[in-house]
């Protein structure tokens, strides 16, 4: 989502720049993606990641990579990657109430949302113990703010229900704790802790969870094209889909 904004940004003041015959006003980014690259590889030979992949190791302990939604179906139908997009728009009244109600719970708006689509998830498939996967925007180095490029990463967040009696906002607490965990080691690459975890050959180039939980929280595109009116639409579908539900 952040690399798209900043290309429309940058291709809306290259088109009024040409338009208005002046040079653009565009600040070369602190960082290249090559440089972000380069800086991972090196990182990932460091003692730094070898202790965020032991902490992975140690959270996901209790999981045997075996703990995917709706275990009962999988393998009934073939995947084929084919799916559609159910887009749900909230009103004002709700957005509002439900921001109210994650700070007066003292979380963060995606903590709360991913908490409420794990207890619904549990609902739907009977199951008590998941995993759930979710896309975090990974910019943890301030120089690679304005960068366009691949950043984002896909990790693992347990989901366990088990106590029928537990409610909803105990449900919250151990979830926004996982979702802390996740975002302060956030860097390691979802196919390094399957390897790590001894999930590879059981997994067969598969991710631990066949669910995704997709929260785009990125500043809206606004670029000005001169003498343009133009529309942004992010959303579109291209009929693919990755997990089984998202």
């Amino acid at each position: 989502g952040q690399s798209f904004r900043i290309l429309v940004e940058e291709l809306a003041e290259l088109y009024s720049a040409a338009v208005q015959q002046r040079a653009p006003a565009l600040a070369l980014p602190a960082g290249q993606y090559g440089d972000y690259c380069a800086e991972e590889q090196a990182w990932l030979a460091s003692d730094t990641y070898r202790r965020a992949l032991g902490a992975w190791g140690q959270r996901l302990l209790d999981y045997d990579g075996d703990f995917k939604l709706f275990a009962d179906r999988v393998g009934e139908v073939p995947r084929r990657f084919v799916g559609r997009q159910l887009r749900v728009d909230l009103d004002d009244a709700l957005a509002d109430r439900l921001r109210n109600a994650a700070q007066q719970a003292g979380v963060s708006l995606y903590a709360f949302m991913l908490t409420a689509f794990g207890v619904l998830c549990a609902r739907q498939s009977g199951q008590r113990r998941f995993m759930v996967g979710s896309a975090l925007a990974n910019r943890i180095w301030p120089r690679f703010r304005r960068t366009v490029g691949m950043f984002v990463n896909m990790v693992p967040v347990p989901m366990c229900f088990e106590n029928e009696q537990e409610s909803f906002a105990q449900a919250l607490a151990k979830v926004s704790e996982s979702v802390d965990f996740a975002l302060l080691h956030s860097a390691v690459p979802l196919p390094e802790i399957v390897k790590h975890m001894g999930w590879s050959q059981r997994l067969n180039g598969e991710a631990p969870f066949n669910v995704g939980f997709s929260f785009h929280d990125s500043l809206a595109a606004r670029p000005r094209f001169a003498g343009l009116d133009v529309g942004i639409d992010e959303a579109l579908s291209n009929g693919s889909s990755k997990f089984d539900l998202s």
